[in-house]
């Protein structure tokens, strides 16, 4: 099953028991039947005969603005929801002690994972304070953590940059330079592949613990997708900037700095040959997709909260 990704703007229509996409240049069909999930950051009108097909056929769809934000997302009423999971879920965010038990893994899985890309590609070391982190008493003490390890690994990176892409200082609504809309491009459709793998389970999108839960309807993608962005986001933006395959040209500036459509097509691209990637899976003893990585991962935090079984997160040997 794959994700289909719609950059350009345009229409999009029920056709049959598939869609039609169309616009000044292009009027193609989209079968329906491979397809887990829709992701468009273009500006796309949807009619409501889309909408019934897509409910029909159980498939979300991701919105994002045409530059790095999460819009909002279309989530079929047949949605997998369970009230014993979610009662669960939101008792382990609602007690402090509980959330920040899990909310301490997702920090130390990213400063871990960070690591292991400093290490992979020879650019330094980064110091985890492995005793503060699972010694912290609030989300604010966790987070503080979490920023000061990230932005020294940021700062490692851009010694190994070139100048025109250095990020300086991360920035975000609206990206300062290139690297920052390119990261935050990267994030977002993590972030949405990471919801679309949360709706193939009985875990409510909104209840999160690292991130304040209902503070946005995709929280817990955000908690999850902080162990996975050095390993997908960070290792793509580096290799694209250091193999050339994205270019000033790939950018514009208004009001900020934001991939154009061809540098979007560039990155989707890559980002979706990452997504089809395989890994080895210890706990199943196989190779399986970075996509279904994330879904492993979700399942593994489902499995804690209904039977109290240890979660141990995704740390990459690679």
């Amino acid at each position: 099953m794959q994700t289909y990704y719609i950059i350009s703007s345009g229409t999009l229509n029920r056709e049959m028991d598939s869609l039609r996409f169309s616009n000044s240049n292009e009027n193609k069909i989209i079968p329906l039947e491979n397809i887990e999930s829709i992701i468009i950051s273009g500006n796309v009108s949807i009619t409501k005969p889309a909408i019934s097909i897509l409910s029909k056929k159980n498939i979300p769809v991701f919105f994002m603005s045409m530059y790095d934000n999460y819009i909002s997302s279309l989530i079929p009423e047949d949605y997998l929801l369970s009230g014993k999971v979610i009662m669960n879920q939101a008792i382990k965010a609602y007690n402090i002690d509980e959330r920040i038990k899990i909310a301490r893994i997702f920090v130390y899985a990213a400063a871990r994972n960070m690591a292991i890309v400093l290490k992979r590609g020879n650019m330094g070391k980064i110091k985890i304070p492995y005793k503060e982190i699972m010694e912290s008493k609030s989300i604010n003490e966790l987070m503080s953590y979490e920023g000061n390890f990230r932005n020294n690994f940021l700062n490692i990176v851009d010694q190994y940059l070139p100048n025109n892409y250095k990020i300086i200082k991360r920035s975000r609504r609206p990206p300062r330079n290139k690297m920052n809309a390119l990261i935050s491009y990267l994030n977002m459709l993590l972030y949405s592949i990471t919801e679309s793998q949360i709706f193939l389970t009985h875990l409510n999108p909104a209840i999160s613990f690292l991130h304040e839960p209902f503070e946005r309807r995709n929280s817990l993608s955000l908690d999850v997708s902080e162990i996975f962005k050095p390993l997908i986001c960070d290792r793509l933006a580096i290799k694209m900037v250091k193999l050339k395959i994205i270019k000033d040209s790939d950018f514009l500036e208004e009001n900020g700095v934001f991939l154009n459509e061809n540098g979007r097509k560039k990155v989707v691209k890559m980002f979706d040959d990452k997504m089809q990637e395989t890994v080895y899976s210890s706990s199943l003893k196989r190779y399986v997709s970075y996509k279904y990585l994330i879904r492993l991962e979700l399942y593994k935090i489902e499995k804690y909260i209904l039977e109290e079984k240890r979660y141990k997160p995704y740390i990459s040997k690679r």
